[in-house]
């Protein structure tokens, strides 16, 4: 039975062609055309100049993720052996982090590494250092680890809880060690989250331009910062940047092609897994959650801070949230950063739900073809998303000129809100369509048969039975929206959002007062997430007494 029409991914398809298609066109026309637009492969013979550049970012991407594997999937199997109530609360704080933003997070890594910083006053204390830590290549690879490890975290997770815990008993039964059930059963089972994970960290990392700028220094220059010299540094060359941006997505597709081959009590411990490994896994934990909050801490202390310094606690102050009231540039650039959240969320969560329905309702093949279009934006490398959408708004100012009742620019709010949109979308449709597949067609054959007519089965059966997955896609929109510096940071025009101005204060210097700014909402967003898991664990508890309660009747 169709249950939605085709023509709801209409609007989708129009957008999809005009903000995903034809940037990437224009990406490809620019890297094989010169300052002219006649052809010429000279573009693509002076990237090969770089390849010492490309071979840099792509060993130390490929570093960062392994680093981050290696650290996320003990963590990610401690996940998935808790209580179903105790796993939100902790997948949420190991989210926690990533909803400060992530240039803060960098620059607090500045100040721990510095030669006065924490960290060497640490080992000053066991007569080691100081160390030189920062314009290192290390601390690229630290910085990159800390802000990705994350999005390796999440897949692993996923990919573990589908594990049935009867093969990982009869494997130790059958006498197998905890290093023969790693490799033989744990990890072969989790390789579809660690593929997924590897690409959710390599694609970022190896795209970076800001982490190796704040952490590395001018000696360690990477793809992302060739980039992003050609397009808004001293070089300026639109032609030479296209081509560094094709050769960075064929680079980034080949990589996916690799792994993609691979998809296809409080603990709930098995029982030949003793005390003492239980401890591990729980000190494991805890010293995690302490490398991923170490950052935030020195920012919420050294908001607190009478000086202006990030070395030395000099003395408690509240004069700077006092002048964060007052600094009228920061909650300016919060107001748009906000407005800018919102507008794109509503926007995106709606198109992309009317394009699942009308995808649901295509054939395969068409349905195949417009889901790979789909995936190019959440694969592509943000850097080659933005540059994409730049060249898009300066073709369209070219044009522009020319026709008199079109505006002479777009860059600003409506390029901001375009870009965060075309970004977005993609989630939403990737959040929608699987609970769509879900849903039992059953439940709206029912609705049809006590009276309802089409539209009102959809909007009293399948719209509550999706409105989960639809909250999810509008938090999901809203969180990359309030925090996306690089979309943003080539598609802004004159217009300042709060990452855009945190990134201009890392500079010089930024101001405790956007720490102040960051202790706010860290405190903000800790809170709703303890009630939160306040609310489910008492749901959860509930619903434990009262199946015992059946099970006594």
């Amino acid at each position: 039975m169709k249950i939605y029409d085709k023509k709801l991914a209409c609007p989708y398809f129009v957008w999809m062609v005009l903000f995903t298609v034809v940037p990437l066109f224009i990406v490809v026309y620019y890297a094989l055309t010169d300052s002219a637009g006649s052809f010429t492969l000279d573009n693509l013979v002076t990237v090969s100049g770089y390849g010492s550049v490309f071979a840099r970012s792509l060993l130390l991407a490929l570093i960062s993720t392994v680093v981050c594997l290696i650290i996320a999937f003990p963590v990610g199997y401690f996940l998935s052996r808790l209580r179903v109530n105790k796993q939100h609360i902790m997948l949420m704080l190991v989210m926690l982090p990533m909803w400060m933003n992530f240039l803060l997070r960098t620059y607090a890594w500045m100040g721990l590494l510095s030669l006065n910083g924490p960290v060497n006053a640490v080992l000053g204390v066991f007569g080691l250092g100081p160390y030189n830590m920062l314009n290192t290549s290390g601390a690229v690879v630290l910085g990159m680890v800390y802000n990705y490890v994350p999005y390796m975290i999440l897949p692993l997770y996923t990919s573990m809880t589908k594990i049935d815990q009867s093969i990982v008993e009869a494997a130790q039964d059958l006498g197998a060690s905890t290093t023969k059930t790693l490799f033989r059963v744990l990890i072969p089972m989790s390789i579809p989250g660690i593929s997924t994970g590897i690409t959710m960290v390599f694609v970022p990392a190896v795209s970076t331009f800001v982490i190796s700028r704040m952490l590395g220094g001018g000696s360690n220059l990477l793809i992302g910062d060739l980039i992003e010299l050609q397009f808004l540094g001293n070089s300026y060359n639109l032609n030479l940047g296209s081509a560094m941006s094709l050769v960075l997505m064929v680079i980034v597709l080949l990589c996916m092609s690799f792994t993609s081959s691979f998809d296809e009590d409080e603990m709930e411990a098995c029982p030949d897994e003793n005390e003492h490994l239980r401890l591990m896994q729980r000190a494991y934990v805890i010293l995690f959650f302490c490398f991923m909050y170490l950052p935030i801490a020195y920012m919420i202390v050294f908001s607190f801070n009478q000086s202006k310094g990030y070395a030395l606690f000099t003395g408690f102050t509240l004069k700077w949230y006092t002048s964060l009231l007052h600094n009228s540039a920061i909650l300016s650039a919060l107001r748009v950063s906000l407005e800018v959240a919102l507008i794109s969320a509503v926007i995106a969560t709606v198109l992309g739900t009317a394009a699942s329905l009308g995808i649901a309702s295509m054939s395969r093949k068409s349905r195949l073809v417009i889901t790979n279009i789909t995936y190019i934006p959440v694969v592509n490398p943000e850097i080659i998303t933005g540059i994409s959408l730049m060249l898009l708004f300066v073709a369209y100012q070219r044009f522009a000129e020319g026709v008199s009742w079109l505006p002479d620019t777009i860059m600003g709010m409506p390029t901001l809100l375009i870009a965060h949109i075309a970004f977005n979308v993609p989630y939403v449709i990737f959040n929608v369509t699987p609970k769509l597949k879900q849903l039992d067609i059953k439940l709206y054959e029912a609705a049809l048969d006590l009276g309802c007519d089409p539209r009102q089965a959809f909007f009293k059966v399948i719209l509550p039975e999706i409105s989960p997955a639809i909250l999810s896609a509008f938090l999901i929109c809203l969180t990359y929206s309030i925090d996306d510096f690089m979309i943003s940071y080539f598609n802004c025009g004159t217009v300042e959002t709060l990452p855009i101005a945190i990134y201009s204060m890392t500079r010089k210097k930024v101001s405790p007062e956007i720490y102040a700014l960051s202790t706010i909402m860290f405190v903000v967003i800790l809170s709703i997430i303890l009630i939160s898991n306040a609310m489910e664990s008492r749901g959860y508890r509930r619903d434990q007494r009262a199946l015992r309660g059946g099970d006594v009747k």
